[in-house]
């Protein structure tokens, strides 16, 4: 759990952007509407089997599914993004090949080692 909190924070420091929140408060919004979408088609066709009603809902949720679907798209399209030049994206693959090598996970070099630990 610590280190999830390490690297999250890290994560908002190179990120700055919301991008997770967007997408948590997006994403739910859109599967709410959707989900309102099919029991309102389910609903209306069991109780209106014989009668064009059914069309009424179908009519309503179709929109609604659009709308909470653009909504995601263009708040993720709103999102501040951070370009690297090929510099920085270097340094960048750099430290995260530094930090993996100092958590002490073994690399693939060290397979030997690892099929020891498993007997």
């Amino acid at each position: 759990m610590r280190s999830l909190r390490k690297y999250s924070r890290e994560f908002q420091q190179l990120y700055p952007s919301s991008l997770l929140h967007v997408l948590i408060r997006d994403a739910t919004l859109f599967f709410i509407a959707s989900m309102f979408s099919n029991a309102l088609t389910i609903i209306s066709w069991t109780a209106f089997r014989t009668n064009p009603t059914y069309f009424l809902a179908k009519g309503f949720a179709a929109p609604l599914l659009s709308v909470a679907g653009q909504r995601l798209v263009l708040n993720l399209r709103g999102l501040q993004t951070r370009s690297y030049a090929t510099h920085d994206l270097s340094r960048e693959v750099d430290r995260q090949i530094r930090a993996f090598a100092e958590g002490g996970s073994p690399g693939l070099d060290d397979v030997e080692e690892m099929e020891g630990v498993r007997e």
